[in-house]
């Protein structure tokens, strides 16, 4: 059935009777222990509750009657609280007691959790103290009968096997103290443990006797006692007193009194009560005397003849289970044979009495090794199993008793029969074991342990399928960390492994690697079967790496492989062999992926195997050759010579090891000789090239001259031989090598290849020759025998190309002595069939070296053809370049020049195009030390290409390339001046372009350079001084600086001390002299008198000696100054006064400046005259008060604001408040520098020294610029802030609490309201660490311009890139903005409002102490007042007191906004007239903006009357309920509400639900297709606001806390519906 009957019964099943079983479910936090319980009623057939709802884990009592499949008990667990998590958990679960319990159960117990990964030694952990928490809360005359301890583990979190075993044992000891018995099922979560602990704890709790207390004399000692009734000391005493008694009685009932044999029975009853509590051996030898007299005066035809049989061998077994006395044995066993007789067929008892004898005569025979007891036993039990039917509650015991004693039988005489019986009654047992029995497992593994001895008998496979399906069984029922799993999983992949050997199978090698991985997980590394392990899981992948040949296998074979190694001894026979298996391995792996890693390690295991084979040994030589080869590999990858010389030492290893005769010997030789030959190359040693030479000589003696390699062996000692010679310069050896050649042109003609051959010997010798001696006419007849040799070597043969090489290089050389046409000829021509047979890989150098020819042709002989091809082939040659090639930069260059010549000749722009991309490529690839020529050249040819084409682009690179130049052409270099020219040159052609006052300022710079260059007698001194002059003139005419006056004044006296009285240009630099003074004089007034005087003379010379056509220029230049003169003596000369510095003072204060800054330098906090007077000490300053007469007034206020915003540029600190930062207070008459240590003061101090080094002179911190104490003060830095932050050069965010990179986005400076306004208004941030380094060390000056940080401040804002990098404060899309700040917390909770003053540019009263409603809801409110913006409104949750259309925080806001999109239904427009629609067009748009007044939102919307209500029933949480609502031109909604609602229908219904206008979604433009849209958006679904009407036509909004989603009924309806302007308060 799937309820209980008391299920239907609430009352009844909520109250806890004395016949339940209770379960108290006990432990600490984060044991597991509310998991199981959860985990136990998902698993109950069913179960019901006790209490109204569900608890709080840790906090309250929860029980639940339950009962589990398989199982009819009613079953009450019991979740108690945590005693050490709540301090108050005592006191709770004494209070659950008292008001549920008067007295336990007999089978109650307690389930104590305890998670193996906490320290069972920690005081909290204590098992001890969670028992004694637990007694204390139970009443004296309460408590469990048993406890139990359930190990839990839920993550191995690096936990060992030996750990584990230890902490296991430290938690049994403590069980151990308290009495309770340890389960050995560790509950890892899943379903099936919970079951199986659960089941042994019930069965554990039938068979219990006594309570566990008694089990610890400590725990008795300290608790139990004291728990004990009252009433103990007066039991034991009457109990006494009834033994006293009954003995007087026997002793008044002599032998053969009537009475005497009921006498001794009361005595030994009385004496067994008290053994049963004292346990008194005297007391029991005491009993079984009395049950023999009992025995003795019961006749056997007595009825009660057999109880008293049974009683006596009952206490003599308790006393053999104390003593193991033999003769108790043998008596017990006589009694139970006599009970046996006396219990007939049919007799109740016959089947105990089968049993209890069985029993015991297996026990004899285990003591002796009787054979003929072991029989009777099985007899006796075969005939209790007869007697015991299925469904028998001791049939499983009965089983198994009869399978023990013919496992005995079979261990001694394998009998089949027995093994069958066996098989037979396991199976019939595991049928009758649930699969959550602890002993389930168990009786699968023997039953396979049975199947596998019989399958090792018979063979048979269905034996071993049923095997195999069985340890599977088990293998699932075993949890990782019992000892049992690796047996199991050995069992299983041995039994796998013997099918699939049987079967010849390929599909069960998987499930085999599988549990061979696990087995070889679970065995520690230094477990003796570690190694035999490896061995078989590196077995099946091997022969899985044979039929698949996956490359994973054998990586894991080769880690295997190394792991073996590790567990072997170097000393083990066997060793080797697993040398050898790695290294074939290796080899595998080697040959499919070439790694170098394991060529290495292969070498190294070669090298350990051959160590280990003696020098006798057979295979020796195969070692020695193996490992050659190998070492040849690296050789010819890496070149080592430490390679090739143990290379050397193998091979002739074995050479020792072969004889002559040996077919391998002669091939040894050559690879001797061979190697031999690469280190001699690499190192010319004589010694190398004896041995070479005289194994040649051996291989020749081993060759018939028949064989077709004797001619190049002999060639190749030939050429040995030469070698020997030019080192030694011996006369034998010289001898010898003219024999060889001699033989070898003999034999030539009878074969063109060996002609060839002996050619090229004769080339060789003469080459030595003439590069010895260096004479021409060796070279004339080495070219003259490499042209037979070419002739001799058709283009097929494998040779031909090594021969045009050599024909090339001769050639070349004698090319290079006499330069003669017809050389360079024949050169081209080899090159170009070289180019021909060259493969692509050297293809490069054959075509560079082609083109170089080409070239040099080309400027001998002027050929266009030529030119062409060298282009060609150079083009070709760059495309085979890699940019980092070594070649690459020389080929650019050669094609650049050739390109370059060819535009000289032709004049075509693409070639001069291609040249300036040829010449950047070169630039970019030159090393900036050898950058210069590159440079230049690239400036010629853009400098040809501007005079061509006058393309900006090209001036402004010229104009950088110069600049490059520049800087690489050290101080004193004669190349220095003309850069310096040439770059002033340049930059005035772009100034008289573009007018850009920079170029203007660097060309003079440029220009003074180039002038200290010249010294003062240098003839071309006046053109460069004039020229710097006329500069000065022009940036004076735009900027009038004193200093720039001053230059000219000074240079033009420079121009007339270098202009000769005689030079007809004399009188025009007198003029400019006199014009420059006259100037100075206008601009300083009275301090200039005799700059005047001089400017007067000077102008008379002038006058007398221009020519006449100049006269009248040089008179006007004497009349202006004349003019000055006369004027002076008139009127007072202008002076700066306080006009000017009003002036200033009023630019400063309209300026955006904090009211305090801190002096960077200094470290004082100035306020605002102490900052104007920094400014008119500055020389900013005094440079304005004397540009007073130079300017008019527009041009003086530009000038005044731009130097008012320099002198003011200032850094800003963002920052999270931490301890001890400075106030304002703690500035005043001291430096920030001077204050004493602390947290704040040295991160303000860190603050200003790196704005102080990044070249600003003041800077703002919040702790310190503001007045907390003068409310007037912070309403105005509240209201300026966002502007404060928007002007500030650069703002400084200090993140203390982001020690890495990757906590960045975690910092709590993200979540504080304040900084949104300092992220999003500052131009210019840079973030840093604690340390104060800047975060990833970013190259840019702003981090909003960095992609990366970007990127972590959009994830950490949830704000667009366009709004961090630009961010323009206003109303648009308001609801984003609060959306922004939804998430962010201020310290006073009324500044989350205050802080998005700047953000919305609103200037609104700042009145501390109003609550955050009241802020949050003035700020709303002026949001829609002038943006008109409803969405806002679009919110869910808690309601503002300060009006109900606001929420209470900006929490609300977290959410995105509804938007869904449906498609239109044009089908229902078809009736509708345009004329209708265009009605509601124009209604809505003479709609009013909503407005906020004294709290009442006057807000144009479109309404919908509520018609109807119905309640449908409570939802899942009591506290909302679901309604159905019907309002007008609205389809039928759905809600859940948390608000009661008027039930009923009709127009009496106090609810409307709305639509609030958004003036945004009329489209501009009033066509025909705008209306057609504004009619499709009404139609979308959209989030409705539940209004409830008040008198006087006023409404309230209502059910906040749930979105309503309406949809409209149609078009129809939509155009029916007219707008309307709400009053809500």
């Amino acid at each position: 059935m799937s309820l209980f009957p008391w299920s239907r019964q609430t009352k009844a099943a909520k109250v806890i009777s004395p016949t339940d079983t209770i379960v108290f479910i006990i432990g600490p936090s984060g044991s597991g222990k509310s998991r199981f319980f959860d985990i136990l009623l998902q698993i109950a057939k069913s179960h019901i509750s006790l209490h109204g709802g569900r608890k709080s884990p840790t906090t309250e009592v929860y029980a639940e009657r339950c009962r589990f499949e398989g199982d009819e008990r009613d079953i009450v667990l019991v979740d108690t609280p945590s005693f050490y998590t709540n301090t108050g958990g005592e006191e709770i679960l004494k209070k659950w007691i008292d008001s549920n319990f008067t007295a336990f159960s007999k089978a109650s117990g307690i389930l104590y959790m305890h998670s193996v990964e906490s320290n069972p030694d920690d005081a909290d952990m204590r098992v001890s103290k969670h028992f004694e928490a637990f007694w204390r809360a139970c009443p004296r005359n309460l408590g469990p009968s048993a406890g139990h301890i359930v190990p839990t583990i839920f993550s191995r979190a690096g936990l060992t096997a030996q750990d584990f075993g230890a902490l296991m044992a430290q938690l049994r000891h403590q069980a151990n103290v308290v009495g309770a018995s340890m389960l050995r099922i560790v509950f890892d979560g899943a379903p099936v443990m919970a079951r199986l602990i659960i089941q042994e704890f019930l069965n554990c709790l039938g068979r219990r006797k006594r309570p566990f207390g008694r089990r610890s004399k400590e725990f008795k000692e300290k608790r139990w006692l004291e728990l004990g009734p009252p009433f103990l000391k007066d039991a034991k005493k009457a109990a006494l007193d009834k033994i006293t008694l009954k003995r007087l009685a026997l002793e008044s009932a002599p032998v053969g009194h009537p009475d005497r044999r009921s006498a001794v029975i009361s005595l030994a009853d009385a004496i067994s009560e008290w053994y049963g509590k004292e346990g008194i051996k005297a007391d029991l030898d005491e009993i079984i005397c009395l049950r023999r007299i009992v025995l003795e005066v019961t006749p056997p035809q007595h009825r009660e003849h057999f109880a008293s049989l049974v009683s006596l061998a009952n206490f003599l077994e308790e006393r053999y289970r104390r003593e193991h006395i033999p003769d108790d044995l043998m008596e017990i066993i006589t009694l139970r044979r006599a009970a046996l007789k006396l219990a007939p067929l049919g007799h109740p008892e016959r089947r105990s009495s089968l049993v209890n004898l069985a029993d015991y005569l297996g026990g004899r025979c285990q003591r002796e090794s009787s054979t003929e007891d072991l029989s009777e036993a099985i007899i006796h039990q075969r005939a209790a199993l007869e007697l015991t039917p299925p469904g028998h509650p001791e049939r499983l015991a009965s089983l198994n008793c009869l399978i023990n004693l013919l496992d005995k039988r079979f261990t001694e005489k394998d009998s089949m029969n027995d093994l069958t019986e066996m098989i037979t009654l396991r199976r019939a047992a595991l049928v009758l074991t649930p699969p959550w029995h602890p002993h389930y497992r168990l009786s699968l593994v023997r039953l396979a342990s049975c199947l596998d001895q019989r399958y090792r008998m018979e063979l048979a496979m269905e034996d071993l399928t049923e095997i195999i399906n069985l340890q599977r069984a088990a293998l699932e029922l075993s949890s990782p960390w019992y000892p049992e799993h690796l047996a199991s999983l050995v069992s299983l992949s041995d039994s796998l492994d013997e099918r699939l050997q049987r079967e010849h199978a390929m599909q069960g090698d998987t499930e085999i690697i599988t549990h061979r991985r696990a087995v070889l997980e679970l065995i520690p590394p230094r477990h003796p079967q570690r190694l035999v392990s490896i061995v078989k899981l590196v077995n099946f992948l091997d022969e899985r790496f044979r039929k698949e040949d996956l490359v994973k296998d054998l990586t894991e074979i080769i880690n295997l492989r190394r792991a073996a190694l590790e567990v072997i001894s170097p000393g083990h026979p066997d060793y080797s062999g697993f040398l050898l298996k790695l290294a074939k391995a290796l080899g595998e792996r080697f040959k499919k992926d070439g790694g170098i890693e394991d060529l290495a390690e292969l070498i190294a295991l070669r090298r350990a195997a051959l160590k280990l084979t003696p020098p006798g040994d057979p295979e020796r030589r195969t070692f020695l050759l193996n490992l050659a080869n190998y070492l040849e590999e690296r050789f010819r990858r890496d070149g080592c010579m430490e390679d090739l010389m143990e290379l050397i030492s193998l091979y002739r290893a074995v050479l020792e090891l072969t004889s002559p005769k040996d077919p391998e010997h002669l091939p040894s030789l050559a690879r001797l000789a061979t190697y031999l030959d690469e280190r001699f190359r690499g190192g010319s040693a004589m010694d190398d090239l004896r041995e070479i030479i005289a194994l040649r000589h051996a291989m020749l003696e081993l060759m018939p001259p028949e064989d077709p390699e004797y001619l190049p062996s002999l060639a190749k000692l030939t050429r040995y031989l030469e070698e020997q010679f030019r080192m030694d310069g011996a006369a034998e050896d010289a001898m010898e090598n003219l024999a060889s050649q001699r033989v070898l042109l003999e034999c030539a003609p009878s074969q063109q290849s060996d002609r060839r051959s002996a050619l090229v010997g004769l080339a060789d010798a003469l080459s030595e020759r003439f590069w010895d001696k260096r004479e021409k006419v060796v070279l004339d007849v080495i070219i003259t025998v490499v042209r037979g040799v070419l002739k001799s070597t058709p283009p097929e043969h494998p040779e031909h190309f090594a021969s045009l090489i050599i024909a090339v290089n001769y050639l070349d050389q004698r090319y290079n002595k006499e330069s003669a046409v017809k050389d360079l000829m024949e050169i081209i021509t080899l090159r170009r069939a070289i180019l021909e047979f060259t493969p692509s890989e050297k293809r490069l150098e054959a075509l560079v070296n082609l083109a170089n020819n080409l070239d040099e042709r080309f400027r001998k002989e002027g050929a266009m053809e030529d030119l062409m091809e060298a282009i060609i082939h150079r083009r070709a040659a760059l495309e085979l370049i890699p940019p980092g090639h070594p070649e690459h930069l020389a080929s650019l260059a050669g094609l650049a020049n050739n390109l370059d010549e060819r535009f000289r000749r032709k004049g075509a722009m693409e070639d001069l195009t291609e040249v300036i991309t040829l010449r950047r490529a070169v630039v970019e690839s030159t090393p900036s030390a050898e950058r210069l020529v590159a440079l230049v050249n690239l400036m010629n040819n853009l400098d040809e290409r501007f005079r061509k084409e006058g393309a900006m682009e090209d001036l402004t690179e010229i104009i950088i390339l110069q600049r490059a130049a520049l800087k690489l052409i050290p101080q004193g270099h004669p190349r220095r001046r003309v850069c310096l020219t040439d770059l002033a040159n340049n930059l005035d052609e772009r100034f008289r372009r573009e007018r850009a006052k920079e170029d203007l300022t660097e060309i003079i710079t440029h220009r003074r350079a180039a002038l200290e260059l010249m010294p003062p007698g240098h003839p071309g001194r006046l053109a460069p001084l004039v020229a710097l002059v006329d500069f000065l003139d022009k940036r004076f005419e735009s900027e009038s600086t004193l200093t720039d006056l001053e230059g000219r004044i000074s240079l033009r006296r420079v121009i007339l001390e270098c202009t000769s009285p005689a030079s007809p240009d004399r009188f025009m630099s007198l003029v400019n002299l006199a014009t420059c003074l006259r100037e100075k004089y206008q601009r300083l007034g009275v301090d200039a008198d005799a700059e005047l005087d001089e400017a007067i003379r000077l102008a008379q010379d002038a006058v007398a000696l221009c020519p006449p056509e100049h006269r009248l220029s040089a008179r006007a230049c004497l009349a202006n100054c004349i003019e000055l003169k006369i004027k002076k003596r008139d009127s007072p000369v202008v002076t700066p006064n306080s006009d000017i510095k009003q002036m200033i003072s009023n630019i400063v204060d309209e300026t955006v400046i904090p009211l305090r800054l801190l002096n960077t330098e200094t470290g004082a906090l100035c306020d605002r005259d102490a900052q104007m007077l920094r400014f008119e000490r500055s020389d900013l300053y005094s440079e304005l008060l004397s540009s007073v007469s130079m300017l008019d007034d527009r041009k003086l206020e530009a000038l005044v604001r731009k130097a008012v915003s320099k002198f003011f540029r200032y850094a800003m600190m963002s920052h999270r408040w931490g301890r001890g930062e400075p106030l304002l207070c703690n500035m005043r008459d001291t430096s920030i520098y001077y204050l004493p240590s602390g947290d704040g003061v040295v991160k303000l101090q860190s603050f200003c020294l790196l704005a102080f080094r990044q070249g600003f002179l003041w800077a703002w911190s919040d702790t310190c610029c503001i007045d907390k104490g003068s409310s007037a003060e912070v309403q105005e830095a509240i209201g300026s802030m966002f502007s404060w932050y928007r002007r500030a050069a650069l703002t400084i965010v200090y993140l203390s609490d982001v020690p890495d990179r990757a906590s960045f986005t975690n910092s709590v400076w993200f979540k504080r309201g304040w900084t949104l306004q300092e992220l999003l208004a500052s131009p210019s941030v840079l973030f840093y660490m604690p340390d104060w380094t800047l975060y990833m060390d970013s190259a840019s000056s702003n981090h909003k311009a960095d992609v990366s940080v970007l990127e972590k401040l959009r994830s950490a804002t949830g704000i667009a890139d366009g709004h961090l990098r630009n961010f323009r404060p206003g109303m648009d899309d308001a609801r984003s903005r609060l959306q922004w700040a939804s998430a962010r917390r201020t310290t006073k909770p009324e500044d989350i409002a205050y802080s998005l003053f700047g953000i919305f540019d609103l200037h609104l009263p700042v009145l501390y102490g109003e609550s955050a409603e009241k802020a949050l809801g003035r700020l709303l409110a002026e949001i829609i007042s002038q943006s008109g913006d409803v969405s806002v409104l679009d919110w869910v949750g808690q309601r503002s007191t300060f009006h109900s259309c606001f929420p209470a925080t900006l929490r609300p806001y977290q959410t995105v906004p509804y938007m869904q999109s449906t498609p239109g239904n044009p089908a229902g427009r078809s009736d509708i007239s345009m004329k209708r629609v265009w009605k509601l067009y124009r209604t809505i748009v003479k709609l009013p903006r909503p407005r906020f007044v004294n709290r009442r939102l006057a807000l144009p919307c479109f309404r919908y009357p509520i018609t109807a209500v119905k309640l449908l029933g409570p939802s899942y949480d009591s506290s909302r309920h679901e309604y159905e609502i019907y309002a007008s031109d609205l389809k039928p909604l759905r809600v859940t509400i948390s608000v009661d609602l008027q039930e009923g229908s009709g127009s009496h219904l106090p609810y409307t639900l709305i639509r609030p206008w958004d003036p945004k979604w009329l489209l501009p433009g009033a066509k025909d297709s705008a209306v057609w849209m504004l009619l499709e958006r009404f139609e979308q679904p959209f989030h409705a606001l539940l209004l409830k009407t008040l008198p006087h036509n006023e409404y309230t909004r209502i059910a906040s806390d749930c979105k309503i989603i309406a949809h409209a009924q149609g078009s129809a309806s939509i155009i029916n519906n007219e707008p309307e302007v709400l009053e809500i308060v």
